[in-house]
C-alpha cells in the first residue's frame, strides 16, 4: 500500500521547498515558476485533517510531474528545490541548465 501523506506534509513540501504560493478559493491552487515561466499548476483540496486519500495524492503527484519515488522523496525531505529542478530537466519539462552564464555579447 502506498505511503499516506498528511495535508501538512504535502503543503509544507510544496510551499517551503518549491516556493509555490497557494491562493484560497474552492480549492487551493498554486503555480510552480522557473525563470519566470509557469511550469505546472498544483491544486490541493481543502483538507479537514488527517491523511489524503491515495487517489488525491496520485493527482497531486501527477501535477508536480514526479514519479511516486520522487514525490515521496520531496515530501520526506530528501529532495530539495534544486533536486526538483533536476528531476524536471531529466524529464524535459524545463530546458537544460546552461554550463556558463551568457552575457549577451557576441
Amino acid at each position: 500500500m502506498p505511503r499516506q501523506f498528511t495535508y501538512r506534509e504535502v503543503t509544507g513540501a510544496l510551499e517551503e521547498k518549491l516556493g509555490i504560493p497557494f491562493r484560497s478559493g474552492g480549492e487551493r491552487t498554486g503555480w510552480f515558476y522557473h525563470e519566470g515561466v509557469k511550469v505546472t499548476r498544483v491544486t490541493l483540496p481543502h483538507a479537514h485533517g488527517g491523511a489524503f486519500p491515495p487517489g488525491t495524492i496520485h493527482g497531486i503527484r501527477m501535477q508536480t510531474l514526479l514519479s511516486t519515488a520522487e514525490f515521496e522523496a520531496l515530501v520526506d525531505c530528501s529532495m530539495t528545490g534544486p533536486g526538483y529542478l533536476s528531476a524536471l530537466r531529466s524529464k524535459g519539462k524545463i530546458p537544460p541548465q546552461s554550463s556558463s552564464p551568457s552575457d549577451g555579447s557576441a
